[in-house]
C-alpha cells in the first residue's frame, strides 16, 4: 500500500529529513550504499527522450535517484552553485 505524497511529505520538517538523510549516507558505509543505489536508478546514465520503454523506466529510476538526493538536501536550486563548483574539483579519469 502506498501513502499518498501529501501526507509523507508531511512527516517530518524538511531541515529534519535532510538532516537524518545526510546521517545516514554520509559515513563510509552509508556513502557506498548510496553510490550503490545511485547506480542501481540510473542515476549516472546517459538517457534518450525516446519512446522506448526501457529508456522510460530509466528516467523513473533516474527521478527517484534525485528524489533521494533532495532528501539529503543536496539537489536544491539554492545549491546550484556550490555543486557545480564540486563537479570541477573532482579529478578528470
Amino acid at each position: 500500500m502506498f501513502l499518498k505524497r501529501n501526507v509523507v511529505t508531511n512527516l517530518m520538517p524538511e531541515k529534519l529529513q535532510h538532516q537524518l538523510y545526510r546521517k545516514v549516507f554520509s559515513g563510509i558505509e552509508g556513502n557506498k550504499v548510496l553510490t550503490d543505489i545511485l547506480i542501481d536508478l540510473c542515476f549516472f546514465d546517459e538517457i534518450e527522450n525516446n519512446e522506448n520503454v526501457s529508456d522510460k523506466e530509466k528516467m523513473y529510476l533516474n527521478n527517484a535517484a534525485k528524489k533521494i538526493l533532495r532528501k539529503c538536501g543536496i539537489i536544491s536550486s539554492k545549491n546550484v552553485e556550490e555543486i557545480t563548483k564540486a563537479l570541477f574539483k573532482m579529478p578528470i579519469r
